[in-house]
């Protein structure tokens, strides 16, 4: 197992950077009538600008920089002209070499509308790589994340592909140690910090086997069930396993690139006649808007991550903006913080419970919706936790429509605009 120097870690986190960042910006184009080829047009030129290269070109000797692969694929798939259809199951994976050290990740999308069977299998599949990452400590052993990614599978009632492994990543995309998805645990050598691995779970909802189709790449279910694929390149730390791949939002917030000029904004809403001033988040509004996300998410963050709102979710964020909305006697009734990436990511909405349900959220979203399309920003994204299903039915009426899951617990929403 490779350990790396500062250096190669430096590189790794990087190199996860990028891969994170191409994936933020393909999963805006995972829509109907998408194409893998516009996928790979886009990865090229993002790893191209940011002075990386493609990984599969290069160690893989795969015939493109990402694999697209649909429904009963489970990966391998080469990017085509084939429209992206209503209810496909997309697979991307994606690998970026950068200062001579490489990352692996991949995410599974559904193109709306889907059915209730594939949302599961998806979700199944996120869970089992959560799962198989909180294993990934050091001192325990390899087959520990293979055991936790399996017992996920199965307890969901889902099937795992057994040859298709997580592996060592550093130097070299594809390295010592094989990381099945199944098998006992305690077994297999002990996780060391500094090495880099990949967990990569396949979940499909019929039989486990597949073949490789005529193009000498493509996998596919013997059955032609759905499949979902997954993947994270993790370095092992002292503080435990750090996800260098995750989505934006998640971590390494510095390096993602900010876009422009703040958004425009009116100087107030109208809310049911009622004229709601609406202001730029400034430091005399820190304090009320914190006790007000306290008030309103703190039972939701506890059950879904285990900790409460920290103010670094609403000010610490360098690129974020933040808009303020106060009542005709000046009370505090909502903020949104948010940020300009690839698109227009919402951080937070906070509503005052006097206010919930009065048609304040639709009104800052008409603005946010309509200053993100005066920048030319190609749409909106917000994480969204999977038990605070108002804020999910709300999302989902104005037009959100699920695009992973980056996080536990959590779904991530795009809304095109």
């Amino acid at each position: 197992m490779e350990i790396l120097t500062a250096a190669q870690m430096d590189a790794l986190r990087a190199s996860g950077r990028i891969n994170a960042e191409v994936h933020a910006a393909l999963a805006t184009q995972v829509v109907a009538g998408g194409t893998g080829k516009a996928l790979e047009q886009v990865a090229k030129q993002m790893i191209h600008d940011a002075g990386g290269h493609s990984s599969f070109e290069r160690e893989g000797r795969f015939p493109a920089c990402l694999c697209v692969s649909i429904n009963d694929e489970i990966g391998h798939g080469l990017p085509s002209e084939r429209p992206f259809q209503p209810g496909d199951v997309v697979k991307v994976d994606l690998g970026v070499e950068f200062d001579g050290i490489h990352t692996d990740c991949a995410h599974t999308y559904l193109i709306g509308p889907y059915d209730d069977r594939a949302e599961r299998l998806v979700r199944a599949a996120y869970r089992a790589l959560y799962d198989g990452i909180a294993a990934a400590q050091p001192g325990h052993r390899i087959s520990d994340i293979s055991y936790a990614v399996a017992r996920s599978v199965h307890n969901d009632g889902w099937e795992i592909v057994r040859h298709a492994f997580g592996h060592g990543i550093g130097a070299r995309l594809h390295q010592p140690p094989q990381i099945p998805s199944f098998g006992p645990p305690g077994r297999g050598a002990r996780l060391r910090v500094g090495t880099a691995i990949t967990i990569e779970p396949v979940v499909v909802a019929g039989l486990r086997y597949t073949r490789t189709l005529a193009d000498g790449w493509t996998t596919v279910t013997v059955d032609g069930s759905l499949a979902a694929h997954v993947e994270h390149t993790v370095l092992i730390s002292n503080d435990g396993p750090e996800v260098v791949t995750a989505m934006p939002a998640s971590s390494h917030e510095d390096a993602r690139p900010r876009l422009g000029d703040p958004l425009t904004r009116p100087s107030a809403i109208d809310v049911g006649g009622h004229s709601i001033d609406l202001h730029s988040l400034g430091p005399a509004d820190m304090e009320e808007a914190l006790a007000l996300a306290h008030r309103t998410m703190d039972s939701v963050l506890v059950e879904a991550w285990g900790r409460r709102v920290h103010p670094n979710d609403l000010f610490g964020r360098k690129g974020s903006q933040g808009w303020v909305c106060r009542d005709a006697q000046g009370d505090l009734a909502a903020f949104v913080i948010f940020e300009k990436v690839h698109l227009l990511h919402v951080h937070i909405l906070a509503v005052a419970e006097a206010w919930q349900g009065t048609g304040l959220a639709h009104g800052l979203f008409d603005v946010l919706e309509q200053a993100a399309a005066e920048s030319g920003l190609p749409g909106l994204e917000l994480w969204v936790q999977e038990n605070n299903l108002r804020a999910i039915r709300f999302y989902q009426h104005r037009g959100f429509q699920d695009a992973g899951v980056p996080y536990v617990n959590t779904r991530r929403m795009i809304k095109r605009l």
